[in-house]
């Protein structure tokens, strides 16, 4: 079959030039481009049978894939909008067509797709978590807040930790140690006296109160946080003796960056 494929393409370049505004002509030849790896020509073609039948969402479709395999961003980001435009429906299309504003460091664009994506599916927190971190990530802190706060404020259970998490970080960002401390004490209330809350909450409390000038709390996490060996923890541990260093609070930095290297050793121990 793959024989015979380079011995179609002079059959339909001769089609193309008797019927020009034939669609399926120069799809034949893009994809027999395409399989015989003849990237380039395979795109020029798909994309003129896309322009012959803009509504044809497939083709367009097809075209994201072939620009993302080619590497060709902008490409991609032309492709991807005329394929939602022709197929409104296609929730997939919202995805694709984020990440690749998110590749071209477009982040204020790829957030209000995600935030699109959320809208449709407002319990779908990894999305809204991303959505917000690229609001943060273009600048636009109080809006990635506002997309947060949307879900923290409607749960009594079941909480997502990683997502308060975020919440608290960018009102840290935007020195609002007030509403950071008042997010953390609603942790607090959804666990009950019973339960701490999660250590990177923990931490967290620690560093706004440090904000505030108040070290109390950061001689009780040294003393009294046993942390299990893992990347995550010691991703806990690096902000915190950041922050102190940050602060000029360098004896509490040192304590800190040594409780890092107390976790790594155990981590491989473990290991």
């Amino acid at each position: 079959m793959c024989m015979m494929l380079p011995q179609a393409i002079p059959i339909l370049h001769e089609i193309v030039r008797i019927a020009p505004n034939f669609p399926n002509s120069y799809y034949l030849l893009g994809s027999i481009y395409d399989e015989i790896g003849e990237l380039d020509k395979s795109i020029n073609f798909l994309m003129l049978a896309a322009y012959v039948s803009p509504k044809d969402a497939s083709l367009w479709k097809k075209l994201v894939g072939l620009a993302r395999k080619k590497e060709d961003a902008p490409l991609a980001r032309y492709c991807i909008l005329k394929a939602m435009r022709a197929d409104p429906e296609d929730t997939g299309l919202k995805y694709v067509c984020a990440d690749i504003y998110r590749k071209l460091h477009d982040y204020q664009k790829a957030g209000v797709i995600y935030e699109q994506i959320v809208k449709a599916d407002p319990a779908n927190v990894f999305v809204r978590k991303v959505a917000a971190q690229m609001y943060r990530d273009s600048g636009q802190i109080d809006k990635a807040i506002n997309l947060l706060e949307e879900y923290v404020n409607t749960r009594s259970t079941n909480m997502d930790w990683s997502l308060l998490d975020l919440l608290i970080s960018l009102h840290l960002r935007n020195n609002a140690i007030s509403e950071a401390l008042k997010q953390i004490k609603k942790a607090h209330l959804l666990l009950g006296s019973k339960h701490k809350v999660p250590v990177q909450l923990q931490a967290k409390a620690v560093i706004c109160h440090a904000y505030l000038g108040d070290m109390k709390h950061a001689e009780v996490f040294l003393q009294d946080v046993q942390l299990e060996p893992s990347k995550d923890n010691i991703d806990v541990i690096k902000e915190l003796a950041s922050t102190f260093e940050n602060l000029g609070q360098y004896e509490y930095a040192v304590k800190f960056y040594l409780m890092i290297e107390n976790v790594a050793e155990h981590n491989d121990v473990s290991h």
